[in-house]
């Protein structure tokens, strides 16, 4: 999951704010697909993409898979969200398309990027040791874990994106709540 939502800050940043535009996709629309491969040539890709970004020649380098960006959206609500790039996807368009996965938001900020048109936002790359938690809570009901399961839990968290009251599903019976 790819979104950390963070507080307004007025520090540095790593490079030039980009407008673009947000669209929500599901994990069955995913616009991934992968052309140059002949064996799987206009099938959807396998994997489970959060964020996809769709844009021109000019932006892939700097919407390189693994880079961070923060999101600010420009209407009156200022919410502002970090993304992890997953995946590039190179069209001749006129602005850059940000297209996360809903289901991987949650209810509170999918509310925020469900305009018919998409939202627009304003991105600006991030350094990793600006976005990275030292620390998350995680609280279970009426559950019991086995440290394997914790350990297990623990790795699918590495090295993705968290926000408040995100629900966390593991293995399809485990749920969890974060509190960053």
């Amino acid at each position: 999951m790819c979104s950390v939502e963070v507080p307004s800050t007025s520090g540095e940043s790593n490079g030039v704010a980009i407008r673009a535009r947000v669209d929500l996709h599901t994990t069955d629309q995913c616009r991934c697909i992968r052309e140059s491969v002949t064996k799987v040539k206009g099938q959807q890709c396998q994997r489970n993409h959060n964020v996809i970004v769709v844009g021109n020649s000019e932006m892939s380098k700097i919407f390189a898979p693994g880079a961070f960006f923060s999101l600010e959206t420009t209407d009156k609500t200022r919410t502002q969200i970090v993304i992890n790039v997953d995946e590039f996807i190179e069209k001749e368009l006129k602005e850059v398309v940000i297209s996360l996965e809903r289901s991987s938001l949650g209810e509170s900020l999918s509310k925020t990027f469900t305009y018919t048109g998409g939202v627009s936002v304003i991105a600006e790359r991030k350094k990793v040791e600006e976005v990275t938690l030292d620390n998350i809570q995680l609280t279970f009901k009426e559950l019991y874990m086995s440290r394997a399961d914790m350990w297990r839990y623990r790795s699918r968290l590495i090295n993705t994106c968290a926000y408040l009251d995100k629900q966390v599903c593991f293995h399809d019976r485990i749920q969890s709540t974060l509190f960053v």
